[in-house]
């Protein structure tokens, strides 16, 4: 993962020439025509010994994966100390998580859920709604928690 992000990164940023790692060999990185503005790169995932480091040296985001209550905060914190280590200023990722809802529990229960991302430092949450196909399920969302949270 490290490697596809490094690549990733010098591809967007129109650096490209050659790159040698140890699971990748490209004789030139060509992304033609290149962005117009800087493209952010995000990396989900929790591990705190070798993801969240990755996203301090090189994403522009970080999404958390479907954290228990107070996980997101103690992530955070561990994301923050990699940031001090390289030299990175933490206010420059945004800080993101996945979470599975279900409307079943109650309009009431997820958005508690949402709430309490944002105290534990979360500044979007990306939603995972498996009955999304439903219209039902979607305006029920909209009206009580999306309508809700944006008064």
């Amino acid at each position: 993962m490290e490697e596809a992000a490094l690549i990733m990164r010098r591809m967007l940023d129109g650096t490209g020439g050659a790159f040698d790692g140890p699971h990748c060999r490209l004789e030139m990185m060509l992304n033609n025509p290149a962005p117009l503005h800087r493209v952010p790169i995000m990396i989900g995932g929790s591990g705190e010994r070798k993801t969240l480091r990755l996203v301090a040296r090189l994403a522009d985001a970080c999404n958390i994966l479907v954290p228990e209550p107070g996980e997101s905060r103690r992530k955070l914190e561990v994301l923050r100390r990699h940031c001090e280590e390289v030299g990175r200023d933490y206010q420059d990722i945004e800080t993101t998580s996945l979470l599975e809802i279900d409307m079943g529990r109650g309009a009431r229960a997820v958005l508690e859920s949402l709430r309490e991302q944002h105290r534990e430092g979360i500044q979007h949450v990306i939603l995972n709604l498996p009955d999304a196909h439903e219209p039902a399920t979607l305006e029920r969302l909209a009206k009580e928690v999306l309508a809700p949270l944006r008064d």
